[in-house]
C-alpha cells in the first residue's frame, strides 16, 4: 500500500478499533464506514444509505 497513498478502504461498521484506524491512517489510508450507534456521524455518512 505504500506505493500508492491516499487509498481509501470501504468497510462493514463492525470495524471499529482506533489502533485499526490509526494504522490505516498512519499508512496514508482513509477508513470508511458507517457510525455505530453509539458514534458521531462519520465522513461519507451519505454514502451508506440504502438504496432502496
Amino acid at each position: 500500500m505504500a506505493e500508492r497513498p491516499g487509498q481509501t478502504v470501504i468497510a462493514d461498521k463492525h470495524y471499529y478499533c482506533r489502533d485499526f484506524e490509526h494504522a490505516l491512517r498512519t499508512a496514508g489510508m482513509v477508513l470508511m464506514r458507517q457510525a455505530r450507534k453509539d458514534e458521531a456521524p462519520r465522513p461519507g455518512a451519505r454514502l451508506f444509505t440504502p438504496l432502496r
